[in-house]
């Protein structure tokens, strides 16, 4: 009898070993983590996304060091001098978006008001090399209720947790592929004063795969109709990741006959219960060999006593935001 509860014990034993070595292993590689804000921004859920994403990266085992916030596009384009200062093997950078709108429901006795929410996040891992090597979108949705906003702003935050949770999830136990190392960082060149008008210009859409603003089509047409009142030659690209354009300017450029791109990165909250609506709105334009030749920030608010036409008002404000942000680029 002790005879075969010794061996049920050695096969439970190796079981459990066993179990223990076919579980997905954390990514060896250790990896610079750029902030989700970005200089100046105001976006107050930042902090927020940032401290659930480095709470489940270091539950994923995944070796991190937080940078100081810096622009994104500019964190890919100076990608090996980030990685030389960091002793890092490649950055992590995450954006996102979210939307939260009202919709009451009306009955004999009551009004139920409900608050839909909605977040896309996306978490993209770049080599020293400047290259998008692995990307992961996720999506979460909440919904609440009541006569008022208990902490409609705690809604936003919780959503985006859900979806982090999910992303770094499916980087912990990602296979990525190695890479090259990439070759001496360099200085990137000095900005131009200002840029040349006449240069034909590619405009990646505000629409991105995976983070699609219902809104985006409407409001790159407004930014288009901008550029052409401003005598400003350009052509629309198909959505993509805006972060892979630093490494595929060159064959952009090449494919639209454009001498620079502008890269737009939008923000929008809105808040139905005081009526608010705020857009952060930055334009980098990135040369044919993917450097950052200049950026611009654009912000704007919008006030309503009731906010009910989300669509509209996050078009408007988008506006006002492009109305800052494009006189930097290209003077009157």
């Amino acid at each position: 009898m002790l005879k075969f509860a010794l061996l049920a014990f050695a096969i439970a034993i190796a079981g459990v070993a066993n179990a223990g070595a076919q579980a997905p292993a954390a990514p060896s590689k250790s990896y610079v983590l750029i902030p989700y804000d970005q200089p100046d921004g105001k976006d107050e859920h930042a902090s927020a996304v940032m401290s659930d994403l480095s709470k489940d990266l270091a539950a994923a085992h995944v070796s991190v060091t937080t940078a100081a916030p810096i622009d994104h596009l500019e964190a890919v384009e100076r990608a090996a001098s980030l990685c030389a200062q960091y002793h890092a093997d490649g950055l992590l950078i995450a954006e996102g978006r979210d939307e939260q709108t009202v919709k009451m429901v009306y009955a004999v006795l009551t009004t139920v008001v409900r608050y839909p929410t909605h977040v896309d996040f996306r978490l993209d891992e770049i080599g020293c090399d400047g290259v998008v090597h692995w990307s992961k979108t996720t999506t979460a949705d909440r919904n609440t209720s009541g006569w008022a906003t208990a902490n409609l702003p705690a809604v936003v935050d919780d959503a985006f947790s859900g979806a982090i949770g999910d992303a770094t999830a499916a980087f912990a136990q990602a296979t990525i592929a190695d890479y090259p190392p990439a070759s001496q960082a360099a200085d990137p060149p000095a900005s131009p004063a200002h840029l040349d008008p006449a240069a034909k210009y590619l405009v990646v859409p505000f629409a991105q795969p995976g983070l699609a603003n219902p809104q985006a089509d409407d409001i790159l047409q407004s930014f288009m109709g901008k550029l052409e009142t401003r005598k400003i030659a350009a052509t629309a690209a198909a959505p993509m990741d805006r972060l892979t354009v630093i490494a595929t300017a060159h064959a952009l450029c090449a494919a639209a006959g454009a001498n620079a791109i502008i890269v737009p990165g939008l923000r929008i909250e809105q808040s139905s219960f005081h009526g608010e609506s705020y857009a952060e709105l930055r334009l980098d334009v990135v040369s044919c060999n993917g450097d950052v030749l200049a950026k611009a920030l654009g912000t704007a608010n919008r006030q309503r006593l009731t906010l009910r036409n989300f669509g509209a008002d996050a078009v408007a404000v988008s506006e006002q935001a492009m109305d800052q942000a494009l006189p930097q680029l290209f003077p009157t």
